[in-house]
C-alpha cells in the first residue's frame, strides 16, 4: 500500500483546538512519524519515500526552509525525523522539475504486508 496523509507534525496527536479540512470535515489525528510504529505494529514493513533534498536537509540538520504555513510546524516534523530511515526516490532535479515543494508535503509510505 502507498499512504499519503498530512504529516503537519512530529508526533501524531489530535488537534489541540478544532480543525477543519478544506470541505469543511472535522480532522480528529494529525499524524507524525510515529505512524511507521503504528503501521509496523499492525504488521506491515514500512518504507518513508521521500525526495532526496528532504532526506539530505534532515541528515544536515537543516529543518527549516522558513514555511510559515498554519498547516504544518516544519521545524517539529523534521526535528522527528531519522535520516537514516528515509528513502530518496526523486533526486533534488526531478522534485524541482516535478514541483515537489515544500518538499516535506510528500512524504509517502510504502507499507507491505507479507
Amino acid at each position: 500500500m502507498f499512504l499519503q496523509v498530512p504529516m503537519p507534525q512530529g508526533r501524531t496527536a489530535p488537534p489541540t483546538t478544532p480543525e477543519y479540512h478544506s470541505d469543511d470535515t472535522l480532522v480528529y489525528w494529525r499524524f507524525g512519524w510515529d505512524l511507521r510504529d503504528q503501521l509496523e505494529s499492525a504488521g506491515f514493513t514500512v518504507s518513508a519515500l521521500v525526495t532526496a533534498s528532504l532526506r539530505d536537509r534532515v541528515a544536515a540538520g537543516e529543518l527549516s526552509t522558513g514555511y510559515d504555513g498554519p498547516d504544518c510546524d516544519e521545524v517539529d516534523l523534521l526535528s522527528h525525523a531519522d535520516p537514516t530511515t528515509l528513502t530518496a526516490v526523486a533526486s533534488v532535479q526531478q522534485a524541482q522539475r516535478f514541483g515537489f515543494r515544500p518538499d516535506f508535503q510528500f512524504i509517502t509510505w510504502d507499507a507491505t504486508k507479507a
